[in-house]
């Protein structure tokens, strides 16, 4: 969730944040309220699989750009 943040134009970003091999993208966003709810995948770089946020860190970043 992103406050403070609505309407439909922009883009929403998402970054790994970490050294596993791993990328995570924006699935979608919509605004809810004031706010703006960001929906964030991740997956193995190697496999292809869904993953989890990195594991050495478990952060995810997320950011709007009108």
């Amino acid at each position: 969730m992103l406050p403070g943040l609505t309407g439909w134009g922009g883009h929403a970003l998402a970054a790994a944040m970490g050294a596993g091999p791993i990328y995570c993208a924006v699935a979608g966003w919509w605004p809810v309220g004031a706010d703006l709810a960001v929906t964030v995948e991740c997956y193995d770089i190697v496999t292809s699989a869904p993953a989890e946020a990195p594991p050495e860190t478990g952060l995810v970043t997320a950011g709007y750009t009108a």
